[in-house]
């Protein structure tokens, strides 16, 4: 996992000032153990995500989106997985709050599964 964020950091860094890495983590361990790898740049929508989950059913970095407000950051992302050998789309939503550096996560699996799994941590802006 370091020489993934080292990669990111180096992929959104390189030439752009406005470019941030998060590492976020959670005590969590289901749909929302961590870490969790966020890359990101200031005045877009994108972001690139990584975590255990993307790890276990993709196996590298996936895009997703953002929204930044005064208080908090949002990154939204979505991840096809399998459940008891049905395919469906996990979808992610995370926020940071940078003030306290607190961080919550909930995973909300698609169509035909109820309910949601919910994690609280923290995350650091990792410096390269």
């Amino acid at each position: 996992m370091k020489k993934l964020v080292w990669f990111l950091g180096m992929m959104f860094l390189a030439g752009n000032a406005s470019a941030k890495v998060l590492e976020c983590t959670t005590a969590e361990d289901s749909w929302v153990n961590s870490p969790y790898i966020f890359g990101y740049e200031a005045n877009t929508t994108a972001v690139t995500v990584y975590d255990p989950v993307i790890h276990t059913f993709v196996g590298e970095p996936i895009a997703g989106k953002y929204e930044e407000s005064s208080k908090k950051i949002v990154f939204k992302w979505s991840v096809q997985v399998k459940i008891r050998g049905d395919q469906t789309n996990m979808g992610y939503r995370a926020s940071f709050f940078p003030a306290d550096g607190k961080f919550t996560v909930r995973a909300t699996p698609g169509a035909g599964y109820t309910g949601h799994f919910e994690g609280r941590g923290t995350c650091k802006v990792k410096e390269q």
